[in-house]
């Protein structure tokens, strides 16, 4: 339109006035229409139609339409928006969220001028209205906030809408008294004014407070910085009325819970911006007339960081505290944190999430924390006591007066957490010790001191602060050494700082007058945590703290220790077996730092030391055997007055019967790990005289046997000898001293070099022996020597055979305690026959007469399979079977029982423990269990995994032995199925027993003909397994080892296993005959090699109940007969079926046996004879 009416205008000079007045024209045309919109506001925005139908107006459109007029820098359109604003309202006021939007945007304009008249129109609307729905907090809240406006006129609006407002309420706060203030054009005049009259208002509306604060905190992060502070101003003293409160549960109400929430939101969002502000309203909280509040507010945010686990919620925590401590109520803080640090408030608790209360009050705004700071998908579960450990770090700073009988308390937090594998944990932890360094000495450091040296301080100070590798140590470095020499078991560093911690902080607290010693009270203060504390790694540490520290020892210390011991020693799990061991290690701390004088009066560590040999793991009893070393050193055990003082002060309950020091000691001799160390101590002990303490005289027989391995071994080796030379000339002195002459000489040969050979000298010295102690110590000697055969020394193991070789034919091996021990007694050589000792193995044999049957026969013969390799739920099985050796580990530490063992040293350190009491037992009063308390796991971390993938992962079921065992244990399914199929997975599993089946085949078989052939006492070695009769009962099994006898008419109705598969029902199969070779007889093809019921025996012979036991005289088997039924059972043990494919790989091979000599396959049919 413009260009048509510039062309119409021929004149070019005058173009410019039309365009002028165009734009005038324009300008009073828009003016216009914005006049006459204004005017159709003043009307309904919704109307109903006689039929009932309503019809509205686009509300949303018309508020944005008003919002874009007072976008405008004119003022005249800015007339005209808030006539039609006020339009909208006056003739709309039953709808009230018209008029809240208007408040609203008090809070949100985008530039002053719109500020301005939104806050026009909403005053005169509200001055004007007598029943308006808006609530009285929601005005208020915007009035408070416009008072601190840069513009007069807001200002001036805010205080009269106040008066009228207070007026129709009937309350009267004296606000007109504030007018000229308000009116002033002095910022500070101004401000103050604006705090003075929210601190009237809330003194007279304090119910409102909860819900003007939430109004605030409403729009709080929507502002600019210097708008927040006039917010800030404005909430102060709202703050300052309001008392939280708790609900019966114990949790914070609802508006409690808001405003600490939204508070909390506000120092996340603003505190580095609004520092001081932030500080303001948290301390108004605390400074109000209500003193609880401190208390609650600590409550939740201890509970919200303990929830969230989030660094930055520690960081939000810290400085709130921080806050907190500043106020009158600073003391009460830092009084509350240190109640928190207790050893029960170490466990890491997964607590369930706080949950939001119940809003009855409608509150107009409650923050959520997953907004405000989101959750990681990972986070380290943190502990009560180590929250109020970094909360108080802060704290501890000038002017603070820490209570001095907390300080022990702090430094054992503090060295307890230093390594922890959290990093927030472990640098507040070092800084804490920094902190108190600081305050507590340097500070108190002047110019005439005559303690340390403050250069020295500060340059401990610098070297933790940059983790120094003197001062730093690892969640799991210990001191390896231990177990097995004269060191405390704690790390290097860990003793560096201790030790400084000690030196630095003895002058300022260290004091004659109180008594006051830094080193004996955390000492104490240090073994309470180590009694009392359910987590591990903290209780470990603060054993290892004690060591450090020792300075006394008295009963009820020595109690407390004993009182741990008792639920922990000769326990399977890895916490306590751990844990046993730290206590182990500080009594023989203990037993090293007590001077004799001082030692003898606690017989209690004599007899703890007793009570722990008997333990059933091997580093619980490299513990033990330290701590007798250490009493050896002290005590002179000789001394008729020690001995007598010791047998007094025998506990009453001991359990079973003591038989001294030295029996207790033999056990080591079956570890490879514990043989040096138990051959000294045995060197130690039997230069002492027999007495009730150390054991009887037959101790010199088992030192003698435990000796002789080394001594044959130094014929071939002579690296050792010296030590050996000088063990049998003690022994040779020894002998002569129980006037055992014959003995006296071979050992002293020996110690003197005069045996070219080692078999001159072992028969010299067996027949001595037998002179010596035979037959009354026959059966005893024979199972100790057995026993060893354990012991994973290779050539150990080679000359214990070689030993018994030239021993068991002097043993009357017909005896009744031998004969009736079955399988049992030579378990050990049923072990190596799968080894490269297959052969010396089978020469033991050779020896061995008879065993007859027994009902155990089943379990033992299993038993001897299993081994390091085996499963724990496998060793559990056989926990509490009688047997002579038990199940071997991997060094060849065995106990026979291990249930029944673990028994009984429990019972017996909590006899020791009882003599620690004031009080005894009566002579019938029976002996109580303990305290305990059980270890909770520490590194707990949140997870999207359920409880259930807890079980899934878990060490009971992930396998931890052998392939070739998990093999065996799926074999017992195959009663449910049999079909054939091409290959199967259990096919392929029998890999590993088809090699033993070759290695038989080839290599054992013919060494067992001839082992038949020349010594018939096989063959009655063989009739005691051979008359054992099972029943039919078919019974589930863990284990399928094999067993020397089996049913030859289950192998006949049965199809192998080979041809059956674990996944099909039983079907028919037809076997073809088999070919029998000239190592078989016709009877050896009804006992099928290894078939299926070889493999799970359980299915006739796992019932003991059903098991029957014959005479090895009840019948004359043939030799034939007896050949292939000892065959047979050793082949269950060395072999499997020879026609089924090799899979290589798939599970864990046997050791292989050395190679057959020639000489033993001349003739490899004279077994058939």
């Amino acid at each position: 339109m413009r260009k048509s009416i510039l062309d119409q205008e021929q004149d070019s000079r005058n173009r410019g006035n039309v365009t002028a007045k165009l734009e005038i024209e324009k300008k009073d045309l828009r003016t216009a229409a914005l006049s006459a919109m204004a005017s159709l506001c003043a009307g309904p925005v919704m109307v109903s139609t006689d039929g009932q139908i309503t019809m509205q107006f686009d509300v949303r459109r018309m508020l944005k339409w008003i919002d874009a007029i007072f976008d405008s820098a004119s003022d005249r359109t800015h007339a005209t928006g808030r006539r039609a604003l006020k339009n909208l309202l006056t003739h709309n006021s039953e709808h009230s969220f018209l008029l809240s939007h208007s408040i609203e945007e008090c809070y949100h304009a985008k530039n002053p001028k719109a500020l301005f008249s939104y806050f026009t129109v909403a005053t005169q609307v509200l001055t004007d209205a007598v029943d308006d729905k808006i609530p009285f907090w929601k005005i208020l809240s915007a009035a408070l906030y416009t008072l601190g406006n840069e513009n007069s006129e807001i200002r001036m609006k805010s205080a009269r809408l106040l008066r009228t407002l207070e007026e129709r309420l009937g309350r009267n706060s004296k606000l007109q008294d504030l007018d000229i203030s308000i009116s002033d054009k002095t910022t500070a005049v101004y401000k103050l004014a604006q705090f003075e009259i929210s601190r009237r208002l809330a003194k007279q509306h304090a119910d409102m407070a909860f819900h003007v604060f939430s109004e605030f905190t409403r729009y709080f992060g929507g502002l600019v910085p210097d708008h927040q502070r006039n917010m800030v101003a404005a909430m102060l003293p709202w703050i300052q009325t309001v008392e939280l409160q708790l609900l019966p549960s114990g949790g914070p109400t609802a508006s409690s819970y808001m405003l600490m929430v939204n508070l909390f939101e506000i120092t996340a969002r603003s505190s580095s911006v609004l520092h001081n502000e932030i500080q303001a309203l948290w301390q108004a909280l605390a400074t109000g007339p209500y003193g609880g509040n401190v208390q609650v507010v600590l409550d939740f945010i201890i509970a919200i960081c303990l929830d969230r686990r989030e660094q930055n919620f520690v960081d939000y925590a810290k400085q709130i505290v921080v806050f907190l401590s500043t106020t009158a109520a600073g003391l009460k803080v830092i009084e509350f944190l240190l109640l928190q640090i207790t050893p029960k408030a170490m466990i890491a608790e997964k607590r369930p999430p706080p949950s939001i209360p119940q809003d009855p009050t409608n509150l107009p705004y409650i923050a959520d924390l997953a907004q405000v700071l989101p959750i990681g998908n990972r986070q380290s579960g943190l502990s009560l006591g180590q929250l109020a450990l970094m909360l108080l770090v802060d704290l501890v700073v000038s002017p603070v007066q820490l209570p001095k009988n907390k300080i022990p308390l702090l430094l054992q937090v503090v060295v307890v957490q230093w390594d922890h594998y959290t990093p927030l944990v472990q640098d507040q932890a070092r800084e804490m010790l920094v902190h108190m360094i600081h305050e507590l000495v340097i500070s108190q450091i002047g110019p005439e001191h005559t303690g340390p040296s403050k250069q020295g301080i500060e340059d401990l100070i610098e070297s933790i602060r940059q983790h120094d590798p003197k001062v730093v140590w690892s969640y799991e470095e210990t001191d390896n050494k231990g177990l097995n020499s004269n060191s405390t078991g704690v790390p290097e560093p860990m003793v560096f700082v201790i030790e400084e911690v000690v030196r630095v902080l003895s002058f300022s607290y260290d004091d004659i007058r109180t008594g006051d010693n830094i080193r004996r009270d955390w000492a104490r203060m240090s073994l309470v945590w180590a009694t009392t504390c359910a987590v591990r790694h903290v209780a470990c540490r603060s054993f290892q703290i004690f060591r450090c520290i020792i300075d006394s020892l008295d009963r009820q210390m020595m109690a407390d220790m004993l009182a741990r011991l008792t639920n922990t020693i000769a326990d399977d799990e890895n916490d306590c077996l751990t844990f046993s061991q730290e206590i182990l290690i500080t009594l023989r701390t203990i037993i090293g730092a007590l001077e004799p004088e001082d030692l003898i009066q606690y017989p209690q560590l004599f007899w703890t030391t007793s009570a722990c040999l008997d333990t059933i793991f091997e580093q619980e009893f490299q513990a033990s055997l330290a701590m007798l070393d250490r009493l050896l050193d002290k005590l002179d055990l000789s001394d008729p007055a020690v001995i007598k003082l010791f047998n007094e002060n025998k506990p009453a309950k001991w359990d079973g019967e003591f038989e001294g020091l030295q029996p207790l000691v033999y056990k080591g001799l079956r570890s490879n790990a514990c043989l040096d160390r138990t051959l000294e101590m045995l060197g130690r002990m039997i230069k002492l005289p027999s007495s009730s303490l150390i054991g009887g005289d037959n101790r010199l027989l088992f030192t003698l046997l435990a000796n002789l391995p080394r001594y044959l071994h130094c014929f071939e080796d002579d690296s050792n000898e010296q030590t050996c030379f000088e063990s049998a000339d003690s022994l040779a002195g020894v002998a002569e001293a129980q006037q055992l002459p014959d003995l006296a000489h071979a050992l002293s040969g020996f110690a003197n070099q005069r045996y070219r050979n080692a078999n001159d000298f072992l028969n010299q010295v067996v027949a001595a022996a037998r002179a010596a102690w035979f037959p009354a110590m026959e059966y005893q000697s024979l199972i100790f020597l057995i026993g060893l055969l354990n012991n994973q020394t290779p050539w150990f193991r080679v000359t214990i055979m070689q030993l018994l070789c030239v021993l068991i034919p002097q043993i009357d091996m017909r005896r009744p305690e031998i004969v009736s021990q079955g399988p049992d007694l030579i378990s050990p050589l049923l072990r190596l026959l799968q080894t490269s000792y297959c052969q010396q193995a089978l020469d033991v044999l050779d020896n061995i007469m008879s065993v007859t049957g027994t009902p155990l026969d089943n379990k033992h013969l299993r038993m001897s399979m299993a081994g390091s390799h085996s499963t724990r739920a496998t060793r559990k099985e056989y926990d509490s079977t009688k047997s002579l050796y038990g199940i071997p580990e991997e060094s060849g530490w065995s106990i026979p029982m291990p249930a029944i063992q673990a028994e009984r040293a429990r019972k017996n350190v909590m006899a020791v423990y009882y003599t620690c009491l004031d009080t005894t037992l009566a002579d019938g009063a029976e002996i109580t269990s303990t305290p305990d308390v059980a270890f909770t796991t520490e590194d707990q971390y949140g997870s999207y995994f359920d409880q259930r993938s807890a079980t899934a992962m878990s060490d009971s079921i992930r396998a931890d032995g052998s392939m070739s065992e998990l093999v065996l244990k799926l074999d017992s399914l195959d009663d449910f199925f049999d079909d054939r199929k091409p290959v199967t997975p259990r096919e392929a599993s029998r890999g590993s027993v088809e090699n033993r089946e070759n290695v038989y085949e080839q290599q054992t078989l013919p060494i067992l003909h001839k082992s038949l052939k020349r010594n018939a006492s096989v063959t009655s070695f063989q009739n005691g397994f051979s008359d054992t009769r099972f029943a039919l009962a078919r019974e589930p099994v863990v284990m399928n080892p094999g067993a020397f006898a089996s049913n030859p008419a289950a192998g006949a109705i049965r199809p192998a296993l080979h041809a059956r598969s674990v996944t099909s029902p039983m079907a028919a199969v037809h076997h073809m005959p088999r070919v029998i070779t000239d190592l078989q007889s016709e009877e050896d093809t009804g006992d099928e090699p290894f078939s299926d019921d070889d493999l799970s025996i359980s299915r006739m012979t796992t019932s003991d109940d059903a098991l029957s036991v014959h005479s090895s005289n009840s019948r004359a088997p043939s030799a034939v007969g007896l050949r292939a039924g000892f065959r047979s059972g050793m082949r269950r043990l060395t072999g499997g079926t020879t026609d089924r494919r090799d899979v290589k790989g798939l599970v864990r091979l046997s050791p292989q046996v050395p190679r057959v000599p020639t000489v033993w396959l001349s003739n490899p049919k004279s077994s058939e004879l």
